[in-house]
């Protein structure tokens, strides 16, 4: 009976975790320009768990805003 109420607290933890959505960041706002740029990181050090192949790395993909040059024309934020 254990087994069982584990299984359905299992099941209904990795239902909810399904359903939720990542945050949205709202777009900037105001009188300067911005950058966006996304960079890339591996790490070499630690194998991916969650998938098949072995010589796979972790990896994260990062979203960085940062102030921008002001350009002539430009559409502003």
């Amino acid at each position: 009976m254990i087994i069982f109420k584990i299984f359905i607290l299992i099941t209904l933890v990795v239902t909810l975790a399904s359903c939720i959505q990542a945050a949205e960041l709202p777009e900037p706002r105001g009188n300067y320009p911005i950058g966006i740029t996304y960079l890339s990181f591996t790490d070499q050090d630690r194998p991916e768990i969650f998938t098949s192949d072995p010589t796979d790395n972790r990896e994260i993909t990062v979203k960085a805003w940062y102030p921008a040059e002001p350009v002539e024309n430009a559409k502003l934020a």
